[in-house]
């Protein structure tokens, strides 16, 4: 699960302070996730802006005409973002194209998440590297902590292999 998952669920014992306090604070973005599906005659441009709510944004092709727009928005606004406000900011990048839906997740208000995919600051990775040591019989896995790729889902993957081959060489499985 994401780190920031780990506030809401009860361990007993207690995971270690400095443990508690790396998943709570683990996360400094606060970004929702935004598609679009499109019709354009032309390759939309991948963007980048330094100022505006949608930050990144590319595309992927699916046919002659159609596009898959993804955008990485800030959402630090204390009410969630929806489908329309996703339709209404792809648009204002993309303008030549044409939407034919839109949809959004808008992590930081996901209720069990609270934040979007794990983004360390400077001197992070020393604090999440005490999840990859397991605390008894609890194994951690996921991208959060990978020791390569964190915050991709390639991390995640690697991470879940080497936690299951751990337990596997242990004899506990």
């Amino acid at each position: 699960v994401p780190l920031m998952t780990l506030q809401n669920i009860a361990f007993d014992p207690p995971l270690p302070v400095a443990l508690q306090d790396t998943a709570n604070n683990s996360n400094a973005g606060r970004v929702a996730k935004a598609w679009a599906v499109c019709k354009s005659s032309s390759a939309p441009q991948e963007t980048l802006n330094a100022n505006g709510q949608l930050r990144y944004g590319y595309a992927r092709q699916i046919d002659d005409q159609h596009w898959l727009l993804c955008g990485q928005i800030l959402s630090d606004d204390p009410s969630a973002l929806n489908s329309t406000d996703a339709a209404n900011l792809i648009k204002a990048n993309w303008p030549q194209t044409e939407i034919i839906n839109a949809e959004i997740v808008d992590w930081p208000h996901e209720p069990l998440a609270r934040a979007s995919w794990h983004s360390s600051r400077v001197g992070w990775a020393e604090k999440t590297a005490a999840f990859q040591n397991p605390i008894g019989n609890l194994h951690f896995a996921g991208g959060d902590i990978a020791a390569k790729w964190a915050g991709w889902m390639e991390g995640a993957l690697l991470s879940g292999q080497q936690v299951a081959a751990r337990i596997a060489s242990s004899g506990r499985a």
